[in-house]
């Protein structure tokens, strides 16, 4: 299966593995990769959101010197070359670099590193990407590690394992770096009397909450924040309580302290151990960490156990439509913490629309029922206060202009509530749900159609479809994404087979000239 050469590199299909010795691979300090000045002081991006918090932030203590008396549980020879370049210009390319990296400490803690192992599950192969774009969940960290099973009859399944949120220098730079990070989280330093300013504290707190957010989401117990050059741990345990590491560097070398490679190895080796993840558990959902004035959680060891998710939650009473059209608040702008500054905006000149903070159990998803793809993620089955729905959910911190989006999409479903199951597809409510854009509506049935083109319909479904869309037409609307995988089909013995729309976050007011071209679109 592998191909020796002779200056010692193996190659398995595709890839190449390179000579090592672990005790010095782990001992060493991790390659430098030089970055562009617009990369090292570009501003980063705050976006924050309500009900994404977690219980408590305190201190992952032990994490050090644990990482040190690790070693690899997997005994390798060889490992995945790493072609690394010496120059990332931004965190796209910054990602790109380090998944070789990544994917060789990886390989030294799971048995299931490319091309995999046959077990009696199936073929199992761990793997890691980079800018992750899809997955059945809606967030999208910078990189995932991820096991996918093909089983004996065909089918498959994947799993999360660890997941890592870059982020560029600066995020840190008024960090003290002798302060542990969940201090900074609530504005206190480890100096007596000693402040964290609080556009730092509300940097802190952005980039803390949206991996909590990733974490929870992801099902996950361990993950990491990282600059590469300076990295913290992360652990979530029951109650969504979270905890962070001390910082490592990259630049580390030698026994004393955890090299990154090390602290990497250590904390995927602990992610591997939880695995699978019991998921979910009956964990409340968050409530809101003490503002500044309030006493630092004491820290600790923690008790490090198993993932928790917001799932099972109780339901207060059902979901009518009155409450679906309180999708939006119209109050002052939502997701500020306490001591954050109301016109704090990323480099874009960002502002949160005025969306509707919906309860963390007002949400469950169940992510292995994907029903599709949407404008902005991923639409799966669950339930949305107590009743089914298609839930699509966004990341708001990684979709470009996805609150507005989402708000517009939200607006339109309310102004076209007399279509409703009429020419588009039921509106349950939306906003947004432990940082994460929502919308819910009803799942028609029998649903879209296997087809790429309108010219495979069957007359009368055209029909059907060109019927629904002169009614949207006929609000002085376009629905302005007509396509195939837009339209959906409902039947019942009282009204029969009818088109629906659905995604309708392109959907405005129109004239008349742009509802003709709209509907052209459907000649065929």
């Amino acid at each position: 299966m592998a191909a020796p050469s002779n200056n010692g590199l193996l190659r398995v299909g595709n890839l190449t593995f390179v000579p090592v010795d672990p005790t010095e691979f782990f001992a060493e300090a991790a390659p430098n990769i030089e970055t562009a000045r617009e990369y090292d002081v570009g501003r980063p991006t705050l976006k924050t959101y309500k009900n994404c918090t977690p219980t408590s932030v305190t201190h992952w203590a032990g994490f050090e010197q644990a990482a040190l008396q690790w070693e690899p549980t997997i005994n390798r020879t060889h490992m995945p070359n790493w072609s690394i370049s010496t120059y990332a210009e931004d965190e796209e390319s910054m990602n790109l670099q380090l998944l070789d990296g990544h994917r060789q400490i990886f390989h030294f803690c799971t048995p299931f590193s490319p091309p995999g192992q046959d077990t009696p599950e199936g073929w199992v192969t761990d793997y890691v990407l980079a800018n992750v774009r899809s997955t059945n969940t809606a967030v999208r960290p910078d990189t995932l590690f991820f096991r996918r099973t093909r089983r004996p009859d065909g089918t498959h399944s994947k799993r999360s394992l660890f997941m890592i949120e870059l982020k560029r220098p600066a995020i840190f730079d008024e960090v003290p770096s002798d302060d542990p990070l969940h201090l900074s989280y609530y504005g206190r330093s480890a100096t007596p009397g000693a402040f964290i300013a609080p556009e730092v504290r509300t940097r802190v707190r952005s980039v803390v909450e949206q991996a909590f957010v990733y974490l929870r989401d992801l099902g996950l117990t361990y993950g990491a924040i990282s600059t590469y050059r300076t990295t913290f741990f992360l652990r979530r345990s029951p109650g969504n309580h979270l905890q962070i590491s001390d910082p490592v560097f990259s630049a580390t070398e030698g026994t004393t302290k955890p090299t990154w490679r090390r602290a990497l190895g250590y904390a995927l080796d602990l992610a591997l151990s939880e695995y699978p993840f019991p998921d979910p558990d009956p964990a409340p959902a968050p409530v809101p960490a003490p503002v500044p004035d309030a006493p630092i959680p004491a820290t600790g060891q923690g008790t490090g156990g198993p993932s928790s998710h917001d799932s099972h939650p109780s339901h207060a009473g059902p979901h009518t439509r009155s409450q679906a059209r309180q999708g939006r608040s119209m109050g002052t702008r939502e997701g500020l913490q306490d001591g954050e500054a109301a016109d704090e905006a990323d480099d874009e000149g960002y502002r949160s629309p005025e969306l509707k903070e919906l309860p963390a159990s007002a949400v469950v998803v169940d992510r292995d029922a994907l029903i599709g793809m949407g404008a902005f993620g991923p639409c799966c089955r669950g339930i949305f206060f107590g009743e089914p729905a298609a839930l699509k959910r966004c990341d708001l911190w990684k979709t470009p202009d996805g609150a507005r989006q989402l708000t517009a999409e939200i607006d339109a479903y309310e102004n076209l509530e007399e279509l409703w199951d009429v020419a588009v597809v039921r509106f349950l409510g939306g906003g947004i749900c432990c940082g994460l854009g929502v919308v819910a509506t009803e799942e028609a049935r029998p649903g879209r159609l296997p087809v790429d083109h309108f010219s495979q319909f069957a007359p009368e479904d055209l029909e059907l479809v060109r019927a629904a869309l002169e009614k949207i037409h006929a609000k002085g609307y376009i629905h302005g994404d007509v396509d195939p995988r837009n339209i959906v089909f409902a039947y019942d013995p009282a009204r029969g087979r009818r088109a629906l729309f659905i995604d309708l976050s392109c959907a405005r007011a129109a004239q008349e000239e742009e509802r003709v071209e709209e509907m052209e679109m459907l000649d065929v």
